[in-house]
């Protein structure tokens, strides 16, 4: 029996360098946010082969930045995120984070 959880998809990774990263499509199972403060893709690392899997869609798995207005029990509850280089912050992470007010 297959089971379907619903998660905040990875739309789009504009980081050639992570193993992950296909095309532009995120093609882990699922990636984890954060580093409690900053919205870091916690899963990102770079090797020289990239996954040689299927190409799927990533879902976001864990969001540890609470400060995020998205973040519901430490998981993302938007529909979808963006993951690239903060050109403010100069990190690799998630540009969808939106800090609560």
């Amino acid at each position: 029996m297959e089971k379907l959880i619903s998660t905040a998809e990875v739309s789009r990774c504009t980081v050639p360098e992570c193993a992950y990263n296909r095309a532009g499509r995120c093609n882990a199972r699922a990636i984890t946010i954060g580093n409690g403060e900053h919205p870091q893709c916690d899963t990102f690392f770079s090797v020289n082969d990239h996954v040689g899997r299927q190409p799927q869609s990533a879902g976001v798995g864990a969001c540890k930045v609470y400060t995020c207005r998205h973040n519901d029990g430490y998981e993302c509850a938007t529909e979808h995120i963006y993951v690239g280089y903060s050109e403010r912050s100069h990190y690799l992470g998630c540009l969808t984070f939106s800090r609560l007010t």
